[in-house]
């Protein structure tokens, strides 16, 4: 770590040692201040990730068909299958003890997240060929939003997630 930079006791990610609040969770470093989110956690609790993943490779049948038909046909198809291996890697879905996060991008990346104790909405969507392979979409809203803020496309064993998901959202 360098000089100047330490860990927040909260969630782990380096800030500034001046810092008040936290720049990735939000929790001010104060212990003073009543309106902190996490007063019931220990400092320097590090936060516990309970499942990561990536889109099934299922998820890309449809590219993967097509990129092998136009290998044989005219050897382009190369390009649409690692664009689709590209795309599926770049998308990490988290559950950790204390929220949800969504990183997706190959070029840029966007990352969304809502704090485990802010979720009031979790959808499960599967198409007919979705529950065939037995994939679906995980879609999480809080009570800040009118609409849907993580979404978790093409995840393998999503009633498992969503379960998890709605355990920890109990507890708090």
């Amino acid at each position: 770590m360098s000089e100047g930079i330490k860990k927040c006791p909260y969630c782990g990610e380096e800030i500034l040692l001046v810092a008040i609040k936290c720049k990735h969770c939000g929790e001010f470093l104060d212990k003073s201040d009543s309106s902190r989110k996490a007063a019931d956690r220990k400092v320097g609790e590090l936060e516990k990730t309970l499942w990561e993943g990536n889109p099934s490779h299922y998820y890309y049948l449809f590219a993967y068909i097509i990129g092998g038909i136009l290998i044989l046909a005219y050897g382009l198809g190369l390009i649409i299958i690692i664009i689709a291996l590209l795309n599926r890697k770049c998308k990490v879905f988290t559950v950790t003890d204390r929220r949800v996060k969504s990183k997706v991008g190959i070029i840029s990346r966007v990352t969304r997240e809502v704090l485990i104790k802010d979720i009031r909405v979790i959808n499960l969507k599967q198409g007919i060929l979705e529950r065939i392979f037995g994939l679906g979409t995980i879609e999480i809203g809080s009570a800040g939003t009118a609409g849907i803020e993580v979404s978790f496309k093409g995840i393998p064993e999503t009633p498992r997630i969503k379960e998890m998901i709605q355990k920890l959202r109990d507890q708090f």
